[in-house]
């Protein structure tokens, strides 16, 4: 069963009955994955590229989209209100949800609620490198299940300025988990389709990255300038 992706603005998956039946099973189910999915479906433009080393420095982000007082960041635009049902974790830790969106058991991974809050709206966020946002309304949130840190990562930037994101997936043995939108113009040659998890390497992370998701594609180890978490 394939995963699919919508373009902006934000990245959907499109769930068959069987992995809606994993996840009320399990609570929090990797879903399908497509190994052609992930390229050509959104379009990202390069920003903040850097020419440093394998050795740079990582700059390591929380990501939230409300402020303190917990409200939404005002830098933040909602393109879209849906409403459904939310399971924990998502992707970005036990302090976000992974929603599905009904009619349609659309998801949208990771979804954060105010601090204390027990129902919606909560901001989805496909890519924390930009500001489009999903509120998804949520009549009761579930407790969260203490299994995994608060925080981990789910997005990062790697050294070229190309986003990755977390997909929490069915990748082909020895791929993934990050994939990596073809930012607009781009070719194999000078963009990665997707990446291993980031690892410490000196001062900062770095990642291994393949152009084509493909087992035919070598890995090269790049840095990485940006993790959010």
């Amino acid at each position: 069963m394939a995963r699919s992706y919508v373009a902006r603005p934000l990245v959907v998956v499109l769930l068959g009955s069987a992995l809606a039946l994993g996840l009320m099973g399990c609570g929090s189910a990797a879903s399908h994955h497509s190994a052609s999915a992930p390229r050509g479906h959104r379009s990202r433009v390069i920003t903040t590229p850097s020419t440093s080393g394998g050795g740079a420095t990582t700059q390591e982000v929380v990501f939230s989209p409300y402020t303190a007082q917990g409200t939404m960041l005002g830098s933040m635009h909602v393109t879209q209100t849906v409403s459904g049902t939310c399971v924990s974790p998502g992707v970005a830790g036990t302090s976000s949800y992974r929603c599905f969106a009904q009619p349609g058991s659309t998801a949208y991974d990771p979804c954060f609620a105010p601090p204390h809050a027990t129902s919606g709206p909560l901001v989805c966020v496909a890519d924390p490198a930009e500001s489009q946002a999903v509120s998804f309304d949520v009549t009761n949130l579930p407790a969260s299940t203490g299994a995994g840190p608060p925080t981990q990562p789910w997005a990062l930037q790697l050294s070229n300025g190309q986003a990755c994101i977390f997909v929490s997936a069915a990748w082909p043995a020895g791929q993934g988990p990050f994939a990596c939108p073809s930012p607009a113009g781009a070719t194999s040659s000078s963009s990665e389709a997707d990446c291993h998890s980031p690892q410490k390497s000196g001062s900062g992370f770095v990642a291994a990255c393949q152009a084509r998701e493909s087992s035919q594609s070598t890995f090269q180890t790049l840095p990485v300038i940006k993790i959010w978490s």
